[in-house]
Parts: structure tokens; sequence; C-alpha cells
């Protein structure tokens, strides 16, 4: 593991001032003198505040900013001498921004009094001036440069309105990757924000996708999941705790614009661990989603125990199964269930029951060929005992006299696996093939042809 490195973290202090100053922080720190590192510190750390404070003034919510100022302003001028403004400028920009947390009140006040300790000769009662230990200074150093040298004084104001706003216009002017898009918000506000600012920028966005309905929310729907699903995954304990402390607060709404439904679906297949957290009229929308088509059954695993009842609700539709929906059918299974066999089954099924050539043909490219190299030994022993159930000129011919180079391939497969013969009767498979003119391409005694 890769030490903490202070120096490395300095770098992303933005204010020019703020980083001069906090060089002889580091400088006092490098070389030992301890009392006066942790005296310059709260120096700067109290400066630097100032300095957001300006910047604040100058926002939306300015009139907020102006009066924090007006309020120290005031205390600094009814008793020059003292230095309780100071820390009530702390207190203030806890209760009244988002900056800082009730945590970081905690760590800064401790900062004040051990700077208090090294300014002042307060004796020990061993006669000795109060000298703090390197691990303590250094462990000053680090939380003020992560609760405030090193954050942007944009933290302060609603933190919300800035970050829907940045994520908006990043999804539009550079549709990156999710791996993109994670690496931005997590660099521009989650490594820079407290548990509490990320707690609200979730339950925000998760009103916003799940709830709201507006043209923004429509337009940037799919934008707005995946900001959910990365801030989701940098505090997943966490925010889990926060839903189940008011899940009434996480509903999902019925939309009408079934696309609004499937970035729905789709994120909940991406963090299943959620459904069990939602309220029962929240789950009674999910499940009347899923039976609006087959393509939306497939977006919904997370409402089955397993793949065979997955699998169930796909398979309630009309006969006709639709592509796109039997390859998301197919890709959920696996990766939800961590297996897709009864979702081959499913292609399989479909194809060998084809009524004429020509919807054989079909299918087979559709539902089997793509698939051909995921088929288990199971899957083939269904495939032989549905297209020889009829060893005239029946299914078999059905399924396979429709797409010629479908016979070669399944029957390569055929042959090639060392199956069952009680089930499968291969001398069968090969004497078709050679009525209709064909090779397997195979010989089952002497391998490659």
């Amino acid at each position: 593991m890769i030490d903490y490195s202070l120096e490395l973290k300095s770098r992303d202090i933005e204010n020019p001032q703020t980083k001069r100053y906090f060089k002889e922080v580091y400088s006092c720190y490098a070389q030992g003198n301890y009392r006066s590192a942790v005296v310059m510190l709260w120096s700067v750390v109290v400066t630097d505040l100032l300095f957001k404070l300006d910047n604040l003034i100058n926002s939306d919510d300015s009139a907020n900013y102006e009066s924090i100022r007006t309020e120290i302003n005031s205390e600094r001028s009814s008793n020059p001498k003292s230095p309780a403004w100071e820390l009530e400028l702390v207190k203030k920009m806890v209760e009244r921004s988002e900056l800082l947390d009730s945590v970081d009140l905690t760590n800064l006040a401790h900062l004040q009094q051990h700077r208090h300790l090294s300014a002042h000769p307060v004796m020990t009662n061993a006669e000795v001036l109060f000298e703090p230990s390197k691990d303590l200074v250094r462990s000053h150093i680090r939380h003020a440069l992560e609760s405030v040298l090193t954050k942007p004084a944009i933290m302060g104001q609603k933190v919300f309105s800035s970050f829907i706003q940045d994520v908006a216009n990043y999804y539009s002017d550079y549709s990156p990757t999710y791996t993109e898009f994670e690496r931005f918000i997590n660099a521009r506000y989650l490594s820079r924000i407290s548990l509490q600012a990320t707690n609200k920028i979730f339950t925000n966005l998760w009103d916003f996708f799940f709830f709201k309905e507006n043209s923004d929310c429509d337009q940037y729907s799919k934008a707005i999941g995946q900001a959910l699903s990365v801030v989701y995954k940098s505090a997943k304990s966490d925010l889990r705790t926060l839903i189940e402390g008011d899940k009434k607060s996480y509903k999902i709404r019925n939309f009408e614009d079934k696309k609004r439904m499937v970035n729905c679906s789709v994120f909940l297949v991406k963090h299943g661990e959620l459904v069990g957290m939602l309220e029962d009229d929240s789950i009674s929308i999910l499940e009347s989603f899923s039976r609006t088509s087959q393509l939306h059954a497939t977006l919904t695993p997370f409402l089955h125990e397993d793949e065979k009842s997955y699998v169930e609700s796909f398979k309630a539709f009309d006969e006709i199964i639709d592509e796109l929906a039997y390859k998301s059918l197919v890709t959920i299974s696996k990766s939800y269930f961590d297996t897709s066999s009864e979702a081959l089954t499913c292609g399989i099924t479909y194809y060998c029951d084809s009524g004429s050539f020509d919807s054989a043909h079909t299918r087979f490219y559709r539902f089997v060929e793509p698939y051909l190299t995921s088929l288990s030994d199971e899957h083939i022993e269904v495939f032989c005992e549905k297209v020889m159930s009829n060893r005239g000129f029946g299914s078999i011919n059905q399924c396979l006299g429709g797409c010629p180079s479908g016979q070669t391939k399944i029957c390569e497969l055929i042959i090639s696996r060392s199956l069952d013969t009680a089930k499968i009767d291969k001398d069968f498979i090969k004497e078709h093939l050679d009525e209709l003119g064909l090779s397997a391409g195979k010989d089952e005694n002497s391998g490659n042809a």
C-alpha cells in the first residue's frame, strides 16, 4: 500500500495564496518543528475559509454568505483581542453551508485547542511546554487538507445544483463511457465532499431519477441513472443505511414514458440488493412494468428467486419471441443469476418448434447460432431429444432442412461431444447428413476432418 502523501495532496489546493501559506506549514512539519506547524496550520485553515467565504458571496446564495461575513466582522470588531470568532466561523460554515459537516467541526476544534496549547506558555505538571507528536500533527494536516484546503469554494453552495448541471453538461458534451463518467464525478465531487453531502446528492438523484417528471429528467434520465450508480458505488454501506432509515423517501413513480421505466429497471439490475429495501407500492409498479412486454420482462430479474422463474415470466408472452428481448434474456440471466441455462433452453425449444423451413432458418440464426459456443451437453441433449422424437421425415427435417449450414454446425457439435448414447443416436445424425448430401466435417473416430 502506498503511504498517504501530504505533499502530493497539497497540490490539490486551488487557491494560490493558500498553497503558498501551506508550504510554510509543511516546512515546519518536515523539519520537526511541530508546535510551529500546528500554530501555522490553524491560521491557514481560518484564512482559507475567509477566502472561500468571499468567493461564495458571489454565488446564488450570496445573502446567506454575506450575513456570515457580517456576523464574523461584528464579532471581530466587538472584541479585537479575542480569537473566538475563528471557531465561530467554522461553526457557521457547518450550519449554513455544505462545505463542512459536524465531524469536520469536531476535528477542527481539536486543532484549535492544540494550536492554543502550542502557541501559549501553558506548562504541564512536569514544567514542560506542550509538545504535539509527529503523528498528531500529521493527522491534523491531513484532515485540514481534506476537509478545507483542497475543497473548491463551490462545495459550500448547495452542492446538488452544481452537481446535476455538471453531470448534464459533461454527458451532453462528451458522451462518456461509464468509466470516464465515474472518474469525472469522483474527481470533481465525491473525493472532495463529506459523507453528509454525498447523502444529499444521492437522495436528490434518486428523486430525479425514480420519481420526478419533467423535461430535464426525461432528457437526461440515462445520465442521471449512471451518476446515481457512481454515487451509490462510492458509499454503498452508508447509503443503504440511509435508505433503511427513511424508506418512504426512496420510491418509484409509474412513468407513462416506458423509457424512464427501462432506465429505472436497468439501474436495479445492476444494484439488485436495493430492491429488497423498496416498499410494496414500488415493487407493485415494477411488477406491472414487467408484464407489459417480453423486453420489459427481461429487465426485472430482481423480481424472481431464480433463473427458472425469470425465464418462465418471459415465456408467458406470445409464442413469437422478439430477437432483442431474447438477447436481453440470455445476457441478464448470465450476469444476474450467474447462469443462462434456462434461457438457452428456451431458445433451443423455440427453434425446434419451427413450423416451416423459413421459420427454422430465421430462428436458427437469431436464437441458436449466436449462442452455440455457450451450449452445454445438457442443451445438446435437449435439442436431440426434440428433433429425434420423430425419426421419419418429421421434426429433424423441419428444424434442419430450412437451414443447411445450421444442420452442419449443430450436427458437428453433436458428434464432437461425448454425450449419453442412450439419448443420442449419432449414427442416425450421420445418416441424416448423408441423405441431405452434407458432411458434418468431423468423424467420431478420427477427430478433425
